[in-house]
């Protein structure tokens, strides 16, 4: 999941002890350290061999084993190779996929962050064939395909890009994870919208908030502005703007409904349709214009504020734009959220009924 650089990879990182056991060097995510662990076989295929860290991974059975390796093979395996795959361009894994099912993926404490799978393609330069690391804690049969195609959307997509935008690659894992098992990561889109604020472009670490904003916006791009068509050329494409352009449309615009979107998610669906994002469920956590002095806005983030001091905020705004406190360009919208029927966007030269302010940031190239 997460491209694990350090500066000194082990030589062996597979070997066989005296008693001819396989060993496998494992890389913890959360401590950054090596751990020698031997593994036991459960199931080997041509292109996929299943093995379970013999000292804390007993969830696994043959019958479990069997189940997964047909998903991959029937299912995955030819939809990634056909999203991935061109006339001229074929670049494909080294097989076979070796999956190591291990409990030390749970943290030994409580984190707000729990890999549930993750992939490097480090064991691939080192062994010449693919490993991708999954842990069964208290994992659904649904999550557990779906964190499978995620990581292996992670496989095929460093093929191509090996130095992508964090958000870009996991946001459409995660999007190609729902759209191959159908399972819905509502707990991330819950986290993100805890934090609204925080920008598209940013994923400083790897919390649950910024795979919900990520997966939220290609889903929103999926549901309002995509085709099954224009699903291969996205995932070859650098950015997603390459692809909306090539339809004719603006970036900057949609990030601006897909903001708006976000803070019309309610139980019912909108009238107008660009602002849905069935069957999300979140509610935008407003805040108040004295916590905008401590926001530090980034490009393609957004901001929801309650309506309390009108021209406070558009000199505070006005600064913003004309570079005293930040550089990038924005936009204000002005929004009506009435207590009884559908919240709705207010023309610039009628906001006297506002009762709250959407304000959003775009990049300074556009």
């Amino acid at each position: 999941m997460k491209k694990i650089i350090y500066s000194l990879f082990l030589l062996f990182i597979f070997c066989a002890d005296s008693s001819g056991a396989e060993e496998v060097s494992y890389f913890n995510p959360y401590t950054k350290t090596y751990e020698n662990i031997q593994l036991n076989s459960i199931l080997v295929t041509q292109k996929i061999r299943c093995d379970a860290d013999n000292q804390n991974e007993k969830n696994i059975t043959i019958e479990l084993a069997t189940e997964l390796i047909q998903k991959i093979e029937s299912e995955f395996i030819p939809k990634f190779e056909f999203l991935f795959t061109t006339d001229t361009d074929q670049k494909l894994p080294l097989w076979p996929l070796q999956i190591i099912f291990t409990e030390r993926l749970t943290p030994s404490k409580k984190m707000e962050f729990k890999y549930q799978a993750y992939y490097t393609p480090l064991y691939r330069t080192q062994l010449g064939h693919e490993v991708l690391w999954v842990s069964l804690d208290k994992l659904s049969k649904d999550e557990l395909y779906f964190y499978i195609a995620h990581e292996l959307f992670h496989l095929y997509y460093r093929l191509r890009w090996n130095d992508a935008p964090k958000w870009i690659e996991e946001g459409l894992a995660h999007l190609f994870g729902y759209l191959f098992t159908g399972f819905f990561p509502q707990y991330q889109i819950t986290k993100y919208f805890e934090s609204p604020q925080i920008s598209l472009e940013d994923f400083p670490v790897d919390s649950p908030k910024y795979y919900g904003h990520a997966f939220l916006f290609f889903y929103y791009l999926y549901m309002h502005h995509l085709t099954y068509k224009d699903l291969k050329p996205l995932v070859q494409s650098e950015h997603p703007k390459t692809v909306l352009e090539s339809k004719g449309l603006s970036f900057q615009e949609i990030f601006t409904h897909f903001s708006i979107a976000k803070l019309f998610n309610t139980i019912y669906v909108h009238p107008n349709q660009a602002y849905s994002l069935k069957p999300t469920y979140g509610r935008i956590e407003f805040k108040n214009l004295q916590d905008l002095s401590a926001w530090n806005p980034k490009p393609w983030s957004s901001f929801y504020v309650k309506i309390d001091q009108r021209e406070a905020l558009q000199e505070m705004w006005g600064a913003w734009n004309s570079g005293q406190k930040n550089e990038q360009p924005g936009k204000l919208i002005f929004v009506q959220i009435p207590q009884y029927g559908f919240p709705k966007v207010l023309p610039e030269q009628n906001t006297q009924n506002a009762t709250h302010i959407l304000l959003l940031t775009f990049a300074s190239s556009q």
